[in-house]
This record gives C-alpha cells, structure tokens and sequence, in this order.
C-alpha cells in the first residue's frame, strides 16, 4: 500500500508570470535605451526648431503606444488576461468615486514631493525641456501624451513589470522598488539626481498604491492628471 501523499498545492504567494523572460529583458531594454539613444534619428534631425515640437510630440505618442502594443503581444504569448494587469475595476458609483478620491490625494502628495525636492535641490532636468508647451497648438499635441503617459506607463511599470518581478522574485516589496527604478531611468539621462529621486519616490508610492487597491485605475487617474496639470501649467507660465 502507498501512502496518501496530498497533491502539491500551488504557490499562492507570488503570482504566475505574465510574460515569457525573454520578452521583460526586450521590454526593459526598450524602457531604458530608447530608439533615438542607438537609431541615427540625430542624424535625420540635426538642429530641433520650436515649429517642430508639435510632430515631436507626435512622435512620442506613437511609441508610447508601441511599447503598450509589445507589452500586451507578451500578454498574449503567455496567454494572460489584460484585466490581470489592470485588477479591480470600478462596479458601481462608490468605487468610482473612492478611486478618483484616492488619485486626488496622490497627486496632492505627488506634487508636495515635486515642490519639496525643487525648492531643496533645484531644477530636474540638466538642459530645460524643450517639449513643455508655449502656445496652443503645442499644447493640444502633448495634452495626449500626457493622458496617454498615465495609462501606458501605469499599466508597464506598475501592472506588468511589478506582477512579473514579483512572480520571479517572490517579493512584493523587490517587485515594488525595483520597477520605480526602471521607471525613474526610463524618463532619460538628462535628469538631475533631484529627478531621478523624484521619479523614484514617485514609482514607489504608486507601487504601493496599485498593490493596496488591488487596481492600476486610482495610479492611472493620478498619473494622468498630474502630468496634464503640469503641462497646461507651463503653457499658461509661458503665456503670461
């Protein structure tokens, strides 16, 4: 007679990975060294004039959306359900409302952040960011990049990579700082350290959001607004 052994149970504290590792190593490499860093795109643009901003602004909205479009092909790959990612979804008023409640009080923090480590330590960036708006057209063309940032860059760093560092590393919390990291590099070399801190702390907290509501929506709403406030705040500095 063979003793009754009990089925191996599955491990419950991590969760199954969402992509194949092949496809996180290219997803991360695309994050961290953009095309313009090794395609001869300075070569086709020498010199960047203001009228040129707009198709710029073009130009990143397309592969923000081809970064999404590669993440979800990974999805697909390990055969993984979008709403994995995305978590908990609003059912009725209540959850819409304490969500919108929640991403108002993030950008409150966020922004507090911003100020402090500005008045602290200065500007974020080396050289001033040439694709902040000065007059309306430009404004209307980053408005959607900045609504497009929230939603794609919340569902890579803090839906995808988190749930897969998390899977492969049975830690939440590695899973939690090390995708604030590749999100703070991911925003270009040009930053000062006051930036690359900024976007850190800025990753963590929104790992920790995502991970507490069980949902990317409260970081998406956040995220996006933040990033249209800031835009439509520079275009009206600019206009005075």
């Amino acid at each position: 007679m063979f003793p009754n052994v009990a089925p191996a149970q599955p491990d419950v504290s991590r969760p199954q990975r969402v992509a194949p590792l092949w496809h996180t190593v290219v997803l991360v490499l695309l994050l961290l060294f953009p095309p313009f860093m090794w395609l001869p795109l300075k070569a086709w643009f020498p010199a960047v004039h203001r009228g040129d901003i707009p198709f710029l602004h073009i130009i990143t909205l397309q592969y923000q959306w081809i970064l999404f479009l590669f993440m979800w092909f990974g999805l697909l790959v390990r055969e993984t359900k979008f709403r994995t990612l995305v978590g908990t979804l609003w059912k009725t008023a209540q959850d819409a409302l304490r969500d919108c409640g929640l991403a108002l009080l993030f950008f409150v923090g966020s922004m507090t952040l911003v100020l402090v480590l500005y008045t602290l330590f200065g500007a974020f960036d080396r050289t001033p960011d040439k694709s902040l708006p000065q007059n309306m057209v430009e404004l209307l063309t980053i408005l959607p990049v900045m609504i497009s940032a929230g939603i794609c860059e919340e569902t890579i760093c803090r839906g995808y990579l988190q749930r897969q560092i998390h899977s492969l590393t049975g830690s939440i919390w590695v899973a939690i700082v090390l995708q604030a990291v590749i999100f703070s590099l991911a925003h270009g070399y040009d930053q000062t350290p006051a930036g690359y801190v900024d976007k850190l702390l800025y990753g963590v907290g929104a790992g920790l959001l995502a991970n507490w509501r069980k949902s990317l929506l409260p970081g998406i709403l956040s995220h996006s607004f933040q990033d249209t406030f800031a835009a439509t705040a520079s275009f009206l500095s600019s206009s005075l």
